[in-house]
């Protein structure tokens, strides 16, 4: 193609195949399971809390059919003795997105200097995720404004 700006075609060229490169590259966040690494990058960058980070990687980790009527622990829930327990969502992958976001939140503390405390952050990581799915449950049972219309 013929450009009156050559250097800027190129540059952008060389943007474009980089970018399309870093789409398709995945990382291996722990136990074999791959996310995209830009999109994870991403996710690292703009997440301002512990409990942020763990919700963004944990969401490109597993698919919403995968959280739906399954626990974080698969134990059988104290408020509600009389009913059985829930599936334990798929721990090699929560274990890999656990660990993921304790060694990255490691790294950036040791590079700012700051204080690591992994087992207060993996209980902060934790507490979040077991809110984040039955968050995700309960939209899943909730009927939509669509089905409450087609009733009358």
């Amino acid at each position: 193609l013929f450009s009156p700006f050559p250097a800027k075609s190129k540059n952008l060229n060389q943007k474009l195949r980089k970018f399309q490169q870093d789409k398709s590259t995945t990382v291996d966040i722990g136990n074999g399971v791959l996310l995209n690494s830009a999109v994870l990058e991403r996710a690292t960058l703009f997440s301002p809390s512990p409990a942020i980070l763990g919700r963004n990687i944990f969401r490109l980790a597993f698919k919403d059919s995968e959280i739906v009527g399954k626990s974080l622990t698969g134990r059988l829930c104290n408020a509600n003795k009389d009913l059985p327990a829930k599936p334990r969502v798929d721990s090699v992958k929560l274990d890999a997105v656990i660990n993921y976001c304790l060694t990255t939140l490691g790294e950036s503390s040791k590079r700012s200097g700051l204080k690591f405390d992994s087992g207060a952050i993996r209980f902060k990581i934790t507490k979040s995720l077991g809110e984040y799915i039955r968050e995700i449950s309960r939209k899943q049972n909730q009927p939509s404004e669509n089905d409450a219309v087609d009733a009358d």
